[in-house]
């Protein structure tokens, strides 16, 4: 009755689609003879751009995980599993700060690691597997988003080729972007750089905007045409995923600026053999 009461003399009601059920929408339809309009893509555009505080939180949150990064290390061990080292990453976001996850962490080991959303299981860890890991603290309702894949034991060639075709790719698409630049555009750098050594292999768009949802807004994507503007927050995710072998992918929190980016996960990309 209260929502009937707010909306007695309204004509047009606007309407985010991106986080309303059918259901709520029919029940919002029942109160209203007002005209139901989506404006997600304008609430869209209203985040993109972060203020002072946004920034600030985004960082905050951005700083727990490359925290976590930092002391990860010390519990990939022979014999965990997928699911334990991703509830263990959960727990130490959670210890460091975070007021939230993200989203569900993701650990993916050997093979598995070849599947971009690969939900945890009960597989165990062996030597000489890629060891990949997606997690993001929230902080205050802001969101971060950080991968690294590490090396269990040691990387083969085949492995360390792998590895430094996406670091390449992840460093010189991050050097790109600025205020101003096409997002298609640094998509297409880096796809141009994985194709050279692993045609076909990078099978997801280079990144996307992060705010108060981990994907919120637009995405750096060969297709879509996004201009960068100062104060926009962006993730640089270039993977390579070879089914028989597993996959690599390095990703960052990144500040749009007039001039050099800022990355806001800062936490080494070397290749690391545990």
């Amino acid at each position: 009755s209260h929502l009937k009461e707010l909306l007695s003399d309204v004509s047009t009601l606007g309407i985010n689609s991106d986080s309303i059920s059918y259901k709520q929408y029919s029940d919002i339809s029942k109160f209203t003879k007002a005209k139901i309009t989506d404006i997600s893509d304008a609430f869209s555009k209203a985040r993109s751009i972060k203020d002072k505080e946004e920034i600030k939180r985004i960082s905050n949150a951005c700083e727990i995980s490359a925290k976590v990064a930092n002391q990860i290390k010390d519990f990939i061990k022979r014999g965990i599993s997928e699911k334990q080292l991703s509830s263990k990453i959960s727990t130490l976001l959670l210890e460091n700060g975070a007021t939230n996850l993200a989203f569900p962490t993701i650990a993916a080991f050997g093979k598995n690691s070849s599947r971009p959303h690969h939900l945890p299981t009960d597989k165990r860890l062996s030597k000489n597997e890629f060891v990949l890991m997606d997690f993001g603290a929230e902080y205050n309702r802001y969101a971060s988003d950080i991968t690294r894949t590490f090396i269990f034991g040691k990387a083969n060639n085949k492995m360390k080729e792998i590895y430094e075709t996406v670091l390449d790719a992840q460093m010189r698409s991050i050097d790109m972007i600025k205020a101003g630049v096409n997002g298609r555009d640094v998509d297409k750098l880096a796809r141009s750089i994985i194709d050279k050594k692993f045609k076909e292999k990078f099978i997801h768009s280079l990144g996307h905007e992060v705010g108060l949802s981990v994907h919120d807004g637009n995405r750096l994507s060969s297709q879509v045409e996004f201009i960068l503007k100062e104060n926009m927050v962006v993730t640089v995710e270039p993977g390579v995923y070879i089914p028989e072998i597993g996959g690599v992918r390095i990703e960052d929190t990144v500040l749009v600026t007039r001039g050099r980016p800022k990355i806001l996960t800062d936490f080494s990309k070397k290749l690391s053999e545990i």
